[in-house]
């Protein structure tokens, strides 16, 4: 992965050789990557209770508890192509919302 940049990375959350939330945590935390926006999918059909908690942390509305490191989307399957292509595009606007914020900022200090 660092061999290119990616604005959008989605992956699954059960993965051969580590879970996708350690994965995102791994890629948010790496800054050489240019901070993508990441999505973590979850097959609620095939996950175990655990997955369950980590929901709850995603949707957490305490900002005290927050983690910045955590995906910036859950995407619960089974999901329509449409629907997925939907969240997609959303993570995208937000990529370029945030690089767009960045470069405000940096203008005015």
């Amino acid at each position: 992965m660092t061999r290119s940049v990616y604005e959008v990375v989605v992956c699954a959350y059960i993965l051969p050789d580590q879970r996708g939330d350690e994965f995102c945590r791994v890629i948010k935390s790496d800054y050489n990557l240019g901070a993508p926006c990441v999505a973590l999918m979850l097959d609620m059909g095939r996950e175990s209770q655990e997955t369950g908690a980590l929901l709850a942390r995603h949707f957490s509305i305490d900002l005290r508890t927050s983690d910045p490191l955590q995906p910036d989307d859950v995407i619960v399957l089974p999901l329509s192509p449409e629907m997925l292509a939907g969240r997609f595009l959303t993570l995208l606007r937000m990529k370029r919302y945030l690089e767009e914020t960045k470069n405000a900022i940096g203008a005015l200090m």
